[in-house]
């Protein structure tokens, strides 16, 4: 399977900007190994850079899939992200942020501090940007 999203990493001072964006898969097991591939590397950029920030852009067409965000919040541990990692994730609508809002809940719940934002600016804040 070829990957229909990319993935770019901008490690910064204190903070991980990262980018995903394209096309997501149409079926959710395929969209959720891209998206536990994509954040396994996140996981990894920070843990070699030291960084407990990260600024997640968000710009992905296509449905999303309440199943598949469950599905993917409740793995984050198996990609050895850690709870010590602050994660800002901004979305490219509204509705995507509603649908992703109940796995941020869920990490959230379980120890992960992360939030989703309508707006890069309201997420640079609460990263202390």
């Amino acid at each position: 399977m070829g990957m229909l999203l990319s993935l770019e990493l901008v490690p910064q001072t204190n903070v991980l900007i990262a980018r995903i964006s394209g096309e997501r898969p149409a079926h959710d097991d395929d969209a959720l190994e891209d998206f536990m591939e994509m954040w396994g590397c996140v996981s990894d950029c920070c843990r070699e850079n030291e960084i407990h920030r990260v600024l997640t852009l968000v710009s992905v067409a296509g449905n999303t899939s309440s199943l598949l965000v469950l599905k993917f919040f409740l793995q984050l541990e198996s990609l050895g992200f850690e709870r010590c990692i602050r994660t800002a994730i901004v979305f490219p609508t509204l509705r995507q942020r509603r649908v992703s809002q109940i796995g941020i809940d869920i990490a959230s719940h379980r120890g992960w501090e992360m939030a989703g934002f309508d707006a890069e600016v309201h997420a640079r804040q609460w990263l202390g940007m």
